[in-house]
């Protein structure tokens, strides 16, 4: 077997594997640092089929020939990875930059194919004497010394990016990027052992050691993700988002979170990092809904100096690097001014406007709530119905203005006499609703008799001077403990109630006492 046979064959190799890259990033060319990628296997492929090439050469003029047909991947391979290793963790190489870098690449190109002409790259080019087979072996000129100061600025600058890179991405992301500055360092490194001269027959170890650098690439392509979307556009997409982000893995620790989750929660620090989520601080509502096994929604109120932001937090699933396990990531959007309006969509439904008693509706759905209390604990329960007597001639008389300012005050009346677990509401113009929970008929005439007293002793005045009066007719419905009676049942008996007292003179308090239809009269 020739001598040179198991080191071209090593060359190919890596070379089919650099152009299976190729096709690999050329498929996912609209992702950030794709593109360069293909080109920088596309020169890894050419110079390493080169130098196979040239090792398998036996006479001086093709092994220059094939020498200098590896420059067209030799001069591109610095700045096609100084680009990648931008775009890689996240940033953007200005178009000025990009035709720097390739101006640069191209005048080393033109100066290696006319180096017959001038002799500034291989000084007396000649074959080494000490070979098992034929080695190009010359004296090094100005402009080789030239590319070699170039490439090792650029690679040491391409270096450096994806070094500084793993001191800031988290941690499902720092392999990508370990393996990265791994595969930069490998050519480096064999280069600078090819310059120093220690390698035996004065092989170019360079194409050698991108050769042993292809199998770290083929890795962090096939089994790490290398061009997914998530860790290229980290910077740009998640670090500028205006909604809070936090990540943890399938354990519950802490992964990641964006500024907008710490300007959230200002206890957020790189030393929550790998922590349980329970042990950060954040509201315990969220670390549970994390680490539930099922996504889905949560809404908290987080306190603040400027006043509570409300927040729904969504928390989904998504297949870590690699697919083996997963992420969780809490999404939280302000809704604090939805929530606002809902409150206050809310309030209007629940409240009436004038008077700031509860409305019609609201009341009824208290006062079923209460009736199927009552049931359950077997409480007694009593309902009062108020209607202002003769309230027309007070519009007629003082206009709506006084009479709304009558209606404010029985509702300011009624409250400061109500105890906190009665209920007031409005339920028609001037006619008001009473719940009174755990009260029998004894209860609730004490009350009833409270409130017109109250209402009658209250003076409003109008703009002009004059002073209104009002009075209150008040019908009760009072149930038994455990009575099954409904909602219906109880309005429509206290309606009654009301109705007899208007008929008796007004002013008066009737109540039907055990839900039956015997009245009582008050007198005033």
């Amino acid at each position: 077997m020739p001598a040179f046979l198991p080191y071209a064959l090593v060359l190919f190799a890596a070379a089919a594997v650099q152009l299976l890259l190729a096709a690999m990033a050329l498929r996912r060319r609209d992702t950030s640092g794709a593109r360069a990628f293909v080109g920088l296997t596309l020169a890894a492929a050419v110079y390493l089929v080169g130098y196979g090439l040239e090792l398998a050469s036996s006479d001086l003029h093709r092994i220059l020939f094939w020498n200098r047909m590896q420059y067209f991947g030799i001069v591109f391979l610095p700045a096609l990875w100084a680009i990648y290793s931008v775009q890689v963790v996240g940033g953007r190489v200005p178009r000025k930059g990009i035709l720097l870098l390739m101006g640069l690449s191209t005048i080393s190109l033109v100066v290696a194919l006319t180096d017959p002409l001038h002799g500034l790259v291989h000084v007396e080019p000649r074959l080494r004497p000490d070979t098992p087979f034929p080695v190009l072996d010359f004296d090094k000129g100005p402009a080789f010394w030239f590319l070699i100061l170039y490439a090792n600025m650029v690679l040491l600058f391409a270096t450096v990016r994806l070094v500084a890179a793993l001191r800031r991405v988290p941690s499902p992301w720092r392999a990508r990027y370990a393996v990265l500055a791994l595969g930069s360092i490998i050519p480096w490194a064999g280069l600078l052992l090819y310059l120093e001269g220690s390698l035996p027959w004065g092989l170019d170890m360079t194409a050698l050691s991108i050769a042993a650098s292809t199998p770290v690439f083929a890795w962090a392509m096939f089994r790490l993700g290398m061009l997914d979307l998530v860790p290229v556009a980290r910077d740009r997409v998640f670090e500028g988002m205006r909604d809070a982000v936090l990540v943890v893995d399938y354990l519950g620790r802490v992964l990641d979170y964006n500024p907008a989750a710490r300007g959230v929660f200002p206890a957020l620090s790189g030393r929550i990092l790998g922590l349980p989520v329970g042990e950060t601080g954040l509201p315990r509502v969220l670390a549970e809904r994390m680490t539930a096994p099922e996504d889905g929604e949560v809404d908290i109120e987080v306190p603040g100096a400027a006043g509570s932001r409300v927040f729904r937090g969504n928390v989904s699933s998504v297949d870590a690097p690699g697919g083996s396990h997963a992420v969780r990531i809490l999404t939280l959007v302000d809704v604090t001014s939805m929530a606002s309006a809902m409150g206050e969509l809310r309030t209007q439904a629940y409240t009436d406007l004038l008077t700031g008693t509860l409305s019609r509706r609201r009341f009824q759905e208290v006062l079923e709530i209460e009736i199927s209390r009552s049931r359950r604990h077997g409480h007694a329960l009593a309902v009062l119905m108020m209607d202002l007597d003769h309230f027309k001639r007070v519009n007629d008389t003082f206009g709506h203005e006084v009479g709304d300012r009558v209606l404010k005050a029985v509702a300011t009346s009624c409250e400061d006499v109500l105890r906190g677990s009665d209920a007031l509401g409005r339920i028609g113009g001037e006619e008001f609703a009473v719940l009174l929970p755990e009260t029998g008929s004894v209860g609730a005439r004490v009350a009833a008799e409270r409130l017109r007293q109250r209402i009658a002793a209250q003076r409003v005045t109008a703009p002009d001077g004059r002073v209104v009066q009002v009075t209150v007719s008040i019908g009760i419905a009072a149930g038994d403990p455990g009575d099954p009676s409904s909602l219906a049942a109880l309005l429509e008996v206290a309606d009654l109630g009301l109705y007899r007292a208007k008929e008796h003179g007004r002013n008066q308090v009737e109540m039907i006492s055990d839900l039956g239809l015997v009245p009582r009269a008050a007198g005033s």
